[in-house]
């Protein structure tokens, strides 16, 4: 469940001296899928990408942490019912620890520059955000 993965990635994140505002969560949200999609063979969580203007997001997390506006969301309060396998806590860890080095603004860039996003936001029509594809993005991560 993404609200999970969510949950674990702010609480893991300020263990790590590392907080997330709410665009720099749907960045990591979007490359802890994308490694899962290309190292397990199959998603993290079932949902969609959505390509919007500053990036990649999933409208029900973005919502849920709107209220933080661009500051850091606090450790999640919310409990986390899912059971990741250990491969799946360090493959999310080396995430986090990989997108420190970026700005914030770096990371939505890095997106915005794949072809994940440029595709689905092409057909961007009338304010309409469209989906980003698993596949497209298991394939453009396979062969980076």
């Amino acid at each position: 469940n993404v609200e999970d993965v969510a949950s674990y990635l702010i609480n893991r994140s300020w263990e790590m001296q590392l907080p997330l505002n709410n665009f720099r969560l749907q960045s990591m949200l979007y490359f802890v899928q994308a490694e899962s999609l290309v190292s397990n063979g199959k998603p993290l969580f079932d949902d969609d990408f959505l390509a919007y203007g500053w990036g990649a997001g999933i409208p029900s997390v973005y919502q849920k942490y709107s209220v933080y506006a661009g500051s850091c969301i606090f450790n999640s309060r919310y409990s986390i019912n899912f059971s990741p396998y250990a491969s799946d806590l360090e493959m999310m860890d080396g995430v986090l620890e990989s997108c420190a080095r970026y700005s914030g603004a770096s990371i939505l860039e890095i997106i915005r520059n794949q072809k994940p996003w440029q595709t689905a936001y092409k057909y961007n029509r009338k304010g309409l955000h469209t989906k980003i594809s698993k596949e497209s993005i298991r394939d453009f991560f396979k062969d980076e």
